[in-house]
């Protein structure tokens, strides 16, 4: 059993109450029994009950006891006093310890000792359960931040692929106006203009041949402002594996071994993000501060998970696996589910993966 403030003052309630009991005993006063029965009846009381005002009983074992001593002044009397006053100082009583200037003139320097010891342990008790109360305090308070936090972070994962989902949803919008309205618009007139050029192309040759040149360059047209809208398109979506591909071909110090596998179609945007900013994040570390001979980066996707793994020959002895960067770089990761692990041994490794939900 884990010794805690409140066992340790059960303990010495029961042992307390055992030397009352005792000293009854030894004397067989029927007024010490009373007193002793109700001593143990509130000490227990106060014990079992949880509720917020329960320790101000206190005040009645304390008027009791010293109207029990200043009648009689005997031992029981005595250990009764003593008995309320490690009580009263364990429940944040420290007003009682006047009742010691009191009891020094009334009983023998080995009794008063054993009084002002009793009061310390009391007090010293109340101050381990006051230390006890406040790390379960500081606990819950941090245990309802991890909450929020997870909480909030569960909300910003949702809303990215809200985002994400709307942010989809608009470009398929503006793609499709796009194209009814500018490009739809001229292949459709083209088109009418075709099949009247087949109605009159024997009867007025030169009239038909003049309209089939303006359906040719309105159908050019269409096809222009179809070519403009699909490249606006890729612009806009230009991300993935290539734009992973071109970072590492772009990579200025040397030859990065680029190798993709798998199905990469479910991975998001927002994950897309968090890829290219640690894969970029781990290229700089390596121009900055190694002299690596080769680097290898490999994007494996399946469908579960997505797993980067970045590998070079740089690592410097001493050195601290994480820095500013890859450190907010794991809270970025940790964001979107995932985890990202450095190992900085004989070559340095950058291993980050990702759930795909």
């Amino acid at each position: 059993m884990k010794l805690t403030p409140r066992t340790t003052f059960s303990i010495l309630n029961i042992a307390g109450l055992s030397l009352m009991f005792a000293s009854w005993m030894q004397h067989g006063e029927t007024g010490g029994f009373l007193l002793l029965l109700f001593l143990a009846i509130l000490c227990m009381g106060r014990i079992k009950v949880n509720h917020p005002h329960i320790s101000k009983t206190i005040c009645v074992d304390l008027f009791i006891a010293l109207f029990f001593f200043s009648q009689t002044g005997d031992v029981v009397a005595l250990t009764a006093m003593q008995f309320a006053l490690f009580q009263s100082l364990f429940w944040g009583f420290y007003l009682v310890v006047l009742l010691i200037g009191y009891l020094a003139l009334e009983v023998e320097p080995l009794a008063l000792v054993l009084t002002i010891s009793v009061a310390l342990i009391g007090l010293v008790l109340n101050f381990w359960q006051k230390e006890q109360d406040a790390r379960l305090l500081q606990r819950d308070s941090l245990s309802k931040e991890n909450y929020d936090l997870e909480s909030l972070q569960s909300e910003l994962t949702n809303a990215l692929a809200q985002v994400e989902q709307m942010s989809i949803i608009a470009e398929r919008s503006r793609i499709s106006r796009d194209i009814h309205d500018n490009a739809g618009h001229e292949i459709v007139a083209g088109f009418i203009s075709l099949q009247t050029v087949r109605k009159i192309i024997e009867k007025h040759p030169e009239k038909a041949l003049e309209l089939f040149d303006k359906s040719m360059n309105r159908l050019n047209a269409g096809v222009e402002k179809m070519r403009d809208a699909v490249h606006n398109m890729s612009a806009v979506t230009f991300m993935g594996v290539e734009r992973m591909r071109e970072i590492c071909e772009n990579y200025a110090k040397l030859t990065v071994d680029f190798k993709a596998t798998g199905d990469t179609t479910g991975i998001t945007s927002n994950v897309w993000h968090v890829l290219e900013a640690l894969l970029n994040e781990s290229l700089t570390n390596v121009m900055k501060h190694s002299q690596a001979t080769f680097i290898n980066v490999e994007l494996d996707a399946t469908k579960y998970l997505v797993r980067l793994f970045i590998e070079n020959d740089g690592a410097v002895a001493g050195t601290k696996p994480t820095g500013s960067g890859l450190r907010n770089l794991r809270h970025r990761v940790v964001t979107v589910g995932g985890n990202l692990t450095v190992d900085a041994g004989e070559r340095f490794k950058v291993v980050c993966v990702i759930p795909i939900n």
